[in-house]
């Protein structure tokens, strides 16, 4: 794979991207051991190849939690357990932003 850069000077994180938040309850998670469960937010704008940061007001305990856009106008967050053990998160607030390049990268 092929790494191009750029530095032009000037560049600001929103002329680099647009910028959709979001915010969901999600329900109580369980991933049993060595599993992964997941759940769908409906986020308009979101597609494919754009970034997601997100994070929900509950503990992990040891898992992983992840999101990414699945589909257009979906992101899935994803509750992955690599323990030994089932994992539960109570019920939380889900907040998130896209982050949908923009066209500098098209430069690069």
């Amino acid at each position: 794979m092929a790494v191009t850069t750029s530095s032009e000077e000037g560049v600001t994180f929103r002329s680099l991207f647009d910028v959709i938040t979001f915010k969901d309850t999600a329900a109580t998670l369980t991933a049993v051991a060595g599993a992964e469960t997941a759940v769908n937010i409906a986020v308009p704008g979101a597609a494919l190849g754009d970034i997601v940061i997100a994070s929900v007001d509950a503990d992990v305990a040891d898992a992983s939690f992840t999101a990414d856009v699945t589909a257009a106008n979906v992101v899935t967050v994803t509750l992955a357990n690599a323990t030994a053990s089932t994992v539960t998160i109570a019920s939380g607030e889900v907040k998130g932003v896209v982050l949908k390049p923009g066209r500098i990268f098209d430069r690069l």
